[in-house]
């Protein structure tokens, strides 16, 4: 059997390999939350909701596309298993729980270091959540984790992706190409009192 890992497809066992070699986010499987936001682990019950990020053109843009349901069908699964070393939160607005999104904590194209990636719905968009709920994230990773340093990679032409990992206090360490398309790839070794 094998999922479907951003483009990559990967066996159990390698999953499982993969688990043994990043023990700390083996652990993950915790809620948090921010001022706005409450996040909590994906489960079965956020299917739909997660389905119209991956279903939506403006979402997808800078994230290869629409993709098709049988494909999200994989990834969901993916999501939601115990013995994936990636996690994946749900974004959910405090005051009525309306879905804001989707945020994980995962491995990056190198083995050895650990991204952030984020997905949030349009209806949300503008409103400083993104950069809550990232920089919360990147601060549970450091504090509660001990993780260190962070990656995200995200098209330069996605202006508002990388203007919001600087808000965080990422910085720009490389533009490569990848997907076709040139990507950013930003970096962060700790939270600073300004990046919080």
């Amino acid at each position: 059997m094998s999922y479907c890992m951003d483009e990559k497809l990967v066996s159990l066992d390698d999953l499982q390999r993969r688990n043994q070699k990043s023990p700390i986010l083996a652990n993950l499987r915790t809620d948090t939350e921010t001022k706005r936001c409450i996040l909590k682990p994906v489960t079965a019950n956020d299917f739909e909701a997660i389905w119209s990020l991956y279903s939506d053109a403006k979402v997808r843009q800078y994230l290869g596309g629409v993709i098709d349901e049988s494909t999200y069908q994989n990834r969901f699964d993916q999501m939601c298993q115990e013995e994936n070393p990636n996690h994946y939160w749900s974004i959910r607005d405090k005051q009525n729980q309306h879905f804001v999104g989707l945020i994980s904590l995962d491995e990056y194209h190198k083995a050895d270091e650990i991204e952030v990636s984020f997905q949030l719905s349009p209806a949300w968009y503008g409103k400083g959540l993104g950069t809550e709920v990232v920089g919360a994230v990147l601060d549970y990773g450091f504090s509660q984790l001990g993780v260190a340093p962070i990656v995200a990679e995200t098209q330069t032409a996605n202006v508002s992706s990388c203007k919001l990992l600087e808000r965080v206090g990422m910085i720009l360490e490389q533009t490569i190409e990848r997907f076709g398309a040139i990507q950013g790839v930003y970096r962060i070794n700790k939270m600073t009192d300004s990046s919080k």
